[in-house]
């Protein structure tokens, strides 16, 4: 049986704001036990980030868990329909 991106895709992601704190994004991650987050700029969906992100280009790069989240997001995003073949 062929899978597709709906049948592997995670059904209710869940995001934090550019402006909300670095802390505040690696605290979402725990609380809802994911490795990566959507990052919304404006009404719009402005990246995602992990928490590799968080810790290497984030803490380990010199930033504080109290600065943006948005600067560590990757912003170049690849959309696919549910409905394609996974």
């Amino acid at each position: 049986m062929d899978k597709k991106v709906r049948d592997i895709m995670t059904p209710n992601p869940v995001g934090v704001h550019d402006e909300q704190a670095i802390g505040d994004a690696a605290r979402t991650m725990r609380d809802t036990g994911v490795g990566a987050i959507l990052v919304v700029r404006d009404d719009w969906l402005g990246g995602v980030v992990t928490d590799r992100d968080l810790v290497i280009r984030g803490l380990a790069g010199g930033a504080s868990p109290e600065q943006p989240v948005g600067p560590l997001c990757s912003d170049k995003l690849v959309g696919v329909e549910a409905g394609a073949d996974g």
